[in-house]
Formats: structure tokens, sequence, C-alpha cells
């Protein structure tokens, strides 16, 4: 029997009606129960959200405690997830290894603002390509548009959206820039 190559999904409002996709194969057609599917759709988003490294740059200790375990409902491992109240320039520079993929940023943080510390990732070579995303309780369109000019790769919005965080955190990771203020 020839292994599946291609997965594609189709969704009919019949099969919405009978709770089940079809889903269509390079092989033929053929139809698997909607949970089904749901569980490998599922399985897929967190196994590729498993093996990044997240720095969380975050004052408050109670947002700090709630990003990390949003992230780890997402299927980030909890062991890749950092954690620190201040500037993370030190931290960043002496753990190259493993190599941090994603910093969610707090803008105002005592002693540098969110901004500032951008400026020197964006300054510092070893730096400059991990992504980062201003997250803040500020969410006018003036601020949003200050961190998109500042060139932050996404900004959302206190309280974090739980229920969309981790497909924000999938886009943004995919190269999309996620600006969700609410």
């Amino acid at each position: 029997m020839a292994s599946m190559k291609i997965l594609i999904v189709k969704t009919t409002l019949f099969s919405r009606w009978c709770n089940h996709t079809i889903v269509l194969t390079r092989f033929g057609r053929s139809r698997y129960p909607f949970w089904v599917v749901s569980l490998y759709f599922q399985l897929m988003k967190n196994l590729s959200l498993a093996n990044i490294h997240v720095l969380i740059v975050e004052d408050d200790e109670n947002n700090r405690m709630v990003t990390r375990k949003l992230l780890q409902v997402e299927g980030v491992n909890g062991d890749n997830i950092f954690m620190l109240p201040e500037d993370p320039l030190p931290f960043l520079r002496s753990h190259l290894t493993p190599e941090i993929d994603l910093v969610l940023l707090d803008l105002q943080l005592p002693g540098k603002d969110g901004y500032t510390i951008l400026a020197e990732m964006r300054a510092n070579p070893l730096l400059a390509h991990i992504l980062v995303v201003a997250v803040t309780a500020n969410v006018m369109r003036e601020d949003v548009e200050r961190a998109r000019e500042a060139g932050f790769d996404g900004f959302l919005g206190k309280p974090i959206n739980g229920p969309l965080f981790g497909e924000y955190i999938q886009r943004i990771l995919n190269g999309e820039k996620v600006w969700a203020p609410t």
C-alpha cells in the first residue's frame, strides 16, 4: 500500500452537518471523521511549536506565569521557555545556545523600555534575527503604529487573548506580522 504524500482537506456544507470532513489524498478519495483530521492538525501544530525557544520578558510575575502556561498549552516544551523580569540583553548575549527563536517583550519595564531593548537587539548582529513581539496593555492605535515603526515582528495586547494566542504565535513564527491589540 502506498503511503499518503499529500493531504488536502475539503469541508463541504454536507460534511459539516454530518460532523466530518472529506479528506482527499493523492491516491484517491477517502473519508475520515472530522475528529481524526482535527487531531492530525492539532498534533502537527503542537509538534511545530514543541522545539521553539521562547524568552518572556515581563516585570509582572503573574503575567509571566500566565504567558508561560499559554505557551505550554500550545505545545511549547516548558524547558524551552525562559523568563526574565528586566533587560534581556545580558541573558541573550550569554545564552545563544540554545538559540532563542522568539522574545515576548513587555514595553514597560523598569530601567529600559521595550523600544530601547528592541533597538539594541536590532543593532547587535548576533541578536538582530530574533523575532520580537511587543506585549503591552497600551493598545491604542498610536501604540500599535509606534511598535510597527520601531521594527517589532508583532504586537499582542494585554490581557492576552488566550483562545487566539497559539494561532498568533504560529503565524509570527511563520514570518507573518501579527498586530493584535485585543
